[in-house]
């Protein structure tokens, strides 16, 4: 994500870590780095989407995998992965303010298949006024698009001191 007219890139979650590109000499540094309690039980969460700024914060989509028996797994633990979002401030440290509890989950997102694992992974998105258009992969084979309202993510989202 651009702050300030300088690329930044979202590294890590836990602890949000924020890095600063030197791209004419092709290293990166720390530049921001703070830690929050994140409950989340279903693996390491790890940014997938570029920030987007959104009502004076930055939104973004994670993901995080875990194997587990679920109804599309045949029987069979699997790797599933999952997808949430989560906020944080529009100026350093960049604080996470919001997350996500639960995964996202929509329609035709986990279906049984041959496939050893089960995917949702977060691409990319775009705001068009109160609809975000999420592109994300499936099951690493197929690419669609999930369509959320941005008012019911915001209704779901929960504070992160």
């Amino acid at each position: 994500f651009v702050w300030n007219n300088q690329l930044q890139l979202a590294y890590s979650i836990t602890p949000h870590e924020i890095l600063s590109p030197n791209l004419i000499e092709g290293e990166c540094f720390t530049a921001h780095e703070t830690s929050a309690p994140i409950t989340w039980d279903l693996g390491v969460l790890r940014p997938s989407t570029p920030p987007v700024l959104v009502d004076g914060e930055y939104l973004a989509f994670f993901h995080s995998g875990t194997p587990m028996r679920s109804d599309v797994s045949n029987g069979w633990d699997l790797w599933h992965y999952f997808m949430g979002a989560y906020t944080f401030s529009a100026d350093p440290p960049f604080r996470i303010t919001k997350m996500t509890p639960l995964p996202i989950v929509g329609k035709g997102f986990y279906t049984p298949s041959d496939y050893f694992k089960r995917v949702i992974f977060p691409g990319g998105f775009v705001v068009d006024g109160n609809t975000l258009y999420v592109a994300y992969g499936k099951d690493d084979s197929e690419m669609w698009i999930a369509t959320i309202d941005k008012t019911e993510l915001k209704k779901v989202m929960i504070p992160v001191k």
